[in-house]
């Protein structure tokens, strides 16, 4: 049976859904790490943990809705990689976000990019 992380049904799971979730943590740990698409799960996951995020599509909760979200804690990821955790912002409704990456990680990305352009 082929995993997935689920980005998009994580906040709607099916019976069939649940199950998977609960398989992936060892899925993971077996195999040495996670994919950054599941990183991006953790946001919605911690905050149904603290009751800020509900499955009820009446009267819904979403902490994240409308709101600028700010990720902080990993100045190392590319910003290919950080592109990706804020595009997901949207996926929780959020109005936009931000992430603070260290400035070698962005000289870098600069770097390549004027090296591409010459």
């Amino acid at each position: 049976m082929a995993k997935s992380s689920f980005c998009h049904t994580a906040a709607y799971p099916k019976p069939v859904d649940i199950k998977t979730h609960q398989d992936l943590p060892d899925f993971f740990a077996q195999r040495g790490g996670v994919t950054l698409r599941d990183v991006v799960n953790a946001i919605p996951y911690v905050a149904m943990q603290k009751g800020l995020l509900t499955n009820d599509k009446q009267n819904k909760l979403n902490v994240f809705s409308g709101r600028i979200m700010e990720i902080e804690g990993l100045p190392d990821l590319k910003v290919e990689q950080a592109f990706e955790l804020t595009d997901a912002t949207a996926e929780r409704s959020c109005a936009g976000s931000t992430i603070k990456l260290s400035e070698a990680t962005v000289t870098e990305y600069i770097r390549s990019n004027v090296a591409l352009l010459k």
